[in-house]
């Protein structure tokens, strides 16, 4: 599994530079949840070689 598309602009410019502009939540929340979603993917990738 693998993040293709962020349709967001906001939490597209987020994942790829690490600019939060444009959040009123909470960044930390929002940070760890794309993190959890890279490692699944990066878990995922590893189990399948």
């Amino acid at each position: 599994m693998k993040i293709e598309n962020i349709t967001y602009k906001g939490l597209k410019r987020f994942f790829t530079i690490g600019n939060a502009k444009g959040f009123l939540d909470d960044v930390t929340l929002i940070r760890l949840v794309l993190v959890n979603l890279q490692a699944a993917s990066f878990r995922k990738i590893l189990s399948a070689t």
